[in-house]
C-alpha cells in the first residue's frame, strides 16, 4: 500500500499492466501540487479487452455509467485499437472497476504488458456470415493467446486462490511460458479490400479468404513481422512492413498462431 500518494510502488508499479492499467498522475494540477511540494494525485487508467471492438448497447450504457460516476474525469475514452480506457480511476475504485466490467461480461486481461494485446478484425458481424465468422476468429485468437494465470480472477473477482508447484509454469502457461514476450505482440484479422486495421504494421494479421460464393470463410493468409517502433540509438532496429507467410486452413489458425507468438518468445530480442 501507498497511503501517501494512493499510487502503486515497487513491483506493483509493472504488474498491473497486465491487467490492464498504468499507474499515472492528474497532470492539469501537477505543476502546481510540485510548486507546493506535494505528492502527485496518483489514479488509473484501465484498457479493456474487446476483439474486434464489438459491443453491446448494454455493455456501453455500463461502462458510461462507472466513467460518469467513479472516474475523475466522467468520460470513457476511444482508442484506435478498438477498445475503450477509463481514466483517472482512484486506487479505492480499482477492484470495483474489475468487478463491474465483469458483470458486463468484459476484461482487462492482457491489454498492456509483453503479451498478445486486444485482437483487432474489420468486420461487422451483423453485415454478412463472412465478417461473422471472422469476427468470431477474432475472439478466439484473443482468449487462446490469453495469460493462463487465475492471478486477474483471485484478486479482483474474488475467485478462489488455486497454489501451483514450482517448476509447473511452463504447464499453466504453455504459450508464453516462464518469460512471457519481449515486448507487446499486435494481432489482426482482415477482409479484404478492407485495411483499416493497417496489416503491415502489426506482428502477426491473418487475411481472410473466402469460398468460390465469397459467403463462407475457409482459410487465411498469414502475414507477419510488421512494426512501428524502434530502439532509440540503435541503429539495428527499424521499423518494418509485415511479410508474406503463405496460406493456412481455418482450422489451423489457432495452431499457426500459437506458432509465430512461441518463435518470437523464444528467439525476439530482449535486450
Amino acid at each position: 500500500s501507498d497511503e501517501m500518494s494512493g499510487g502503486f510502488r515497487g513491483d506493483n508499479f509493472q504488474l498491473i499492466r497486465f491487467h490492464g492499467m498504468y499507474a499515472q498522475d492528474d497532470r492539469d494540477i501537477r505543476p502546481d501540487l510540485v510548486a507546493r511540494k506535494l505528492e502527485p494525485r496518483k489514479n488509473v487508467m484501465l484498457r479493456c479487452r474487446l476483439p474486434g471492438g464489438i459491443i453491446s448497447p448494454k455493455q456501453w450504457l455500463g461502462i458510461d455509467k462507472f466513467a460518469t460516476e467513479s472516474t475523475d474525469y466522467g468520460s470513457i475514452r476511444i482508442t484506435n485499437r478498438q477498445t475503450f480506457q477509463f481514466h483517472g480511476v482512484l486506487k479505492e475504485k480499482v477492484k470495483p472497476m474489475h468487478q463491474w466490467l465483469n458483470q458486463l461480461g468484459l476484461d482487462s486481461l492482457a491489454t498492456a504488458g509483453d503479451v498478445n494485446r486486444n485482437v483487432l478484425c474489420t468486420s461487422n458481424p451483423v453485415e454478412s456470415q463472412l465478417q461473422k465468422e471472422a469476427y468470431e476468429w477474432a475472439k478466439k485468437l484473443s482468449e487462446h493467446l490469453l495469460p493462463k494465470t487465475r492471478a486477474y480472477a483471485e484478486i479482483w473477482l474474488d475467485k478462489e486462490k488455486q497454489f501451483s508447484t514450482e517448476g509447473s509454469v511452463e504447464d499453466n502457461e504453455p504459450i508464453l511460458g516462464k518469460t512471457y514476450l519481449p515486448r507487446k505482440f499486435k494481432t489482426t484479422v482482415i477482409i479484404p479490400p478492407h485495411n483499416d486495421v493497417d496489416m503491415h504494421a502489426n506482428d502477426m494479421n491473418f487475411v481472410a479468404i473466402a469460398d468460390e460464393t465469397g459467403k463462407k470463410l475457409i482459410g487465411f493468409n498469414a502475414v507477419v513481422g510488421g512494426g512501428l517502433s524502434f530502439t532509440h540509438g540503435m541503429k539495428t532496429t527499424f521499423p518494418t512492413t509485415a511479410h508474406d507467410l503463405g496460406y493456412i486452413p481455418a482450422e489451423k489458425l489457432l495452431d499457426c498462431a500459437e506458432a509465430i507468438v512461441s518463435l518470437q518468445r523464444d528467439w525476439g530480442n530482449r535486450v
